[in-house]
């Protein structure tokens, strides 16, 4: 598997030795799919600039959790939602009255897409022997 099950592995190590996140493992999936859909909810519903950014971290812990247990499926998930979420307000500043682009949606979901698709890719790659 290389580096990136090493690194999965040193991560899942890391996080059993401390209390706080060991507590936190097994609610890797619960972190990921609640931060993201209080995300997905706010580009329908304003629901405030704080529970935006407290769901963005939540996101984002559930994603290093998730990577810690290897889950490459809701990994790739993960990383893509986050990126359809920015193509979102891609388009919402080009669509908005006064037309926009927003450079950084456009970079996020660009990354984001493209590192979702390197695991996806890993993750249906046939086992070598």
């Amino acid at each position: 598997m290389g580096a990136f099950k090493n690194i999965s592995n040193e991560l899942k190590t890391f996080f059993s030795n401390h209390s706080f996140f060991k507590i936190l493992l097994p609610l890797d999936i619960i972190l990921l799919i609640g931060g993201l859909g209080v995300m997905i909810l706010n580009e329908f519903i304003s629901v405030g600039s704080l529970l935006y950014s407290i769901a963005y971290y939540i996101f984002l812990l559930g994603l290093l959790l998730t990577y810690a247990g290897f889950n490459q499926k809701m990994l790739y998930i993960g990383f893509f939602t986050y990126g359809i979420i920015q193509v979102i307000n891609v388009f919402q500043g080009l669509l908005a009255s006064y037309g926009y682009m927003n450079y950084h949606a456009l970079l996020t979901a660009l990354i984001f897409g493209w590192i979702g698709y390197l695991i996806f890719k890993r993750s249906t790659a046939p086992v070598k022997q």
